[in-house]
């Protein structure tokens, strides 16, 4: 757990902190459902269209997705792929067809 005081009023008295908790290492609900939703966000951003069907034809091989081997890391980049991607249904067949967990990932230093 980290707590940060973040306002104080001119009395000295704590008025806002900001505590960031981490979910016993699982994915939370709201973590699952932001990494859709960044994944949405940058296919949008990126290619200005919601083709998701020409996008995930195009990209379902050739997509390079890292992660550590941590679970709610290979779940969250699960989560992301499902946006960017628009694929429909579970987590487990995405991730082991498209999140790789290898020793080259789990380095400071990707060279891709």
């Amino acid at each position: 757990m980290q707590l940060k005081v973040s306002e104080k009023d001119e009395n000295g008295i704590i008025k806002k902190i900001v505590i960031v908790l981490k979910w016993g290492g699982e994915l939370s609900f709201a973590g699952y459902e932001d990494s859709i939703e960044l994944g949405k966000k940058m296919r949008m951003e990126k290619y200005d269209e919601d083709d998701c069907l020409s996008l995930y034809s195009s990209y379902k091989h050739d997509v390079k997705t890292y992660s550590s081997d941590e679970g709610r890391c290979i779940k969250t980049a699960a989560a992301f792929l499902k946006g960017f991607l628009c694929i429909d249904g579970e987590l487990a067949p995405i991730i082991t067809s498209m999140v790789t967990m290898d020793k080259k990932s789990q380095s400071k230093f990707l060279i891709i």
